[in-house]
């Protein structure tokens, strides 16, 4: 980091150095810009040691150089009180410097902050920090894991920019182990897959409404078994195929009309586009074709004479 040494910042109306600007108007323009959040005096996060000469002691954590957590876009604090040892961040290759986030009370930020054996780190972990991080001693003999995860809490926005396609419920970009709510519209733009034990349910505390730009298709085991559009519903009913038909005022339950059977013992000559019934049917056959009717009255009216 480059400072001012025995030179004053220019000012008209504004300030001027290398790598920073206030023009006259108050815009600030710098090269980098590092947010420091006050911490507490005497209150850190971590307190670091070293033992032996060859370990780091963490404050409150068990054994020599103990793995840590840290959550995406906190900052933490780590109180250094070491004599042979030099403090260290690295990236998750254990051998490059973590730059991102870093400052020391001293005023260095980013690499500048790294190597200290006092005075306090502070680290802002970054948003797309990976997974793990090192601490270290200069020479990288001496390691400790730093796991990063997550941040638990509210959020304004989340855009979740991976693309991995999911194929089960603990597969994709984003898996929730428990369940989920949403208080308003879901979009979905591939399809909506139910993948649960049991018999699975779509329940409304109210009504239900289904709704398509065209059709809605019901498959079973993937056979389609029926289409319901804006003319009605296409599908088989118990082998008998039926299509085109509109049913009115009429209840149809356990496959009969007013609890009359249909169809089990009508005449083999008998075809019916239209039948009106004055009474309730009794017998299965009951609703006769008139022209069949008809016709068995004219061959007896013939033969007898009549």
């Amino acid at each position: 980091m480059k400072r001012a040494s025995k030179s004053q910042f220019e000012s008209g109306y504004g300030f001027k150095s290398p790598g920073f600007t206030v023009d006259t108007e108050g815009n600030l323009s710098a090269t980098s810009l590092n947010i420091v959040q006050a911490v507490a005096e005497g209150v850190y996060d971590f307190v670091v040691t070293e033992t032996d000469n060859t370990n780091f002691i963490i404050q409150n954590y068990v054994g020599n150089n103990p793995t840590i957590t840290l959550s995406r876009g906190k900052q933490y604090s780590f109180q250094l009180s070491l004599t042979n040892f030099a403090f260290y961040i690295k990236q998750s290759d254990g051998t490059t410097n973590q730059t991102a986030g870093i400052s020391h009370s001293s005023g260095d930020i980013g690499e500048e902050a790294q190597g200290k054996t006092s005075g306090i780190i502070s680290f802002l972990v970054p948003a797309n920090a990976d997974d793990t991080l090192y601490y270290e001693n200069a020479t990288g003999t001496t390691v400790g894991t730093i796991t990063v995860v997550d941040p638990e809490g509210l959020f304004s926005d989340v855009s979740i920019t991976a693309t991995t396609n999911s194929t089960s419920s603990t597969t994709g970009t984003l898996i929730a182990a428990g369940g989920v709510g949403i208080a308003k519209d879901l979009y979905v733009g591939g399809s909506l897959n139910i993948d649960g034990v049991g018999i699975s349910k779509i329940d409304s505390l109210t009504n239900l409404e289904l709704g398509a730009a065209n059709k809605i298709i019901l498959k079973i085991d993937d056979i389609i078994i029926g289409t319901l559009n804006s003319e009605g519903l296409t599908t088989t009913l118990n082998n008998s195929n039926i299509t085109a038909s509109t049913i009115t005022t009429s209840t149809m339950t356990s496959s009969a009309i007013n609890s009359t059977t249909i169809g089990l013992s009508t005449p083999s000559s008998a075809k019916f586009t239209a039948a009106e019934l004055t009474a309730a049917p009794v017998n299965n056959n009951d609703a006769t074709n008139k022209k069949y009717v008809d016709t068995i009255v004219t061959a007896l009216s013939i033969a007898l004479g009549s």
